[in-house]
């Protein structure tokens, strides 16, 4: 059985991080949704009974989303606030979110004991777009 996660580095502060890959359900949750549905016929029917398939759905339903919503809230870095789906869709609004993180974190006073994110410094050279238009 495969790992469900994996160790990277944000995108924009290089900071290590976990990230779970799939956004979806695989085989083995459908099957373990299908184990707990006769499961929970048994108990609520004490026989087969074919209204297992609605125990079925709903389950299927949960696991789906728990799974996504695992997978969305690990892609978000905790450390900068950088989202890449955001970013990808959006590069200023995801821009707007980190630098609102980034200010939230300065004024909470527990951020203090948090390592502090490893941004990337941006030097703009004077002069360059003078050279250029030579």
């Amino acid at each position: 059985m495969s790992n469900p996660s994996q160790r990277c580095f944000c995108a924009f502060c290089r900071s290590p991080r976990t990230v779970y890959l799939h956004q979806h359900i695989t085989g083995v949750d459908v099957v373990l949704s299908l184990v707990a549905s006769l499961l929970l016929m048994l108990v609520v029917f004490q026989d087969f009974d074919p209204r297992f398939l609605v125990f079925f759905v709903v389950v299927l339903a949960v696991a789906e989303s728990f799974i996504h919503i695992r997978w969305r809230l690990t892609i978000t870095c905790p450390r900068c606030g950088f989202d890449p789906i955001i970013y990808k869709r959006d590069p200023a609004r995801a821009a707007a979110r980190v630098k609102a993180f980034l200010d939230r974190r300065k004024e909470d006073p527990l951020s203090a004991l948090a390592p502090p994110p490893n941004l990337p410094v941006i030097v703009k050279k004077k002069g360059l777009a003078e050279k250029d238009l030579r």
